[in-house]
């Protein structure tokens, strides 16, 4: 993808796997992976999506989507 393109990025640690994967499957990239300093939040990872994909499907809406435990 062109990064020229990106209007959005996110930047979620790992534990925020279940938004990143939606985020991947409607249309996010991959754009950059990266250890942090502290151990507890020892991956993060940054998303972006062009406009179209932004406006269609964003971490507001992954977090909507969220199925509950109970």
């Amino acid at each position: 993808m062109d990064l020229t393109k990106i209007y959005r990025i996110e930047i979620l640690e790992g534990y925020d796997e279940k938004y990143i994967n939606q985020l991947l499957k409607n249309g996010w990239v991959l754009i950059d992976t990266g250890r942090q300093a502290f151990p507890e939040h020892d991956v993060r990872f940054v998303i972006g999506a062009t406009k179209n994909i932004y406006k269609k499907y964003n971490l507001d809406n992954a977090k909507a989507d969220e199925k509950p435990i109970f």
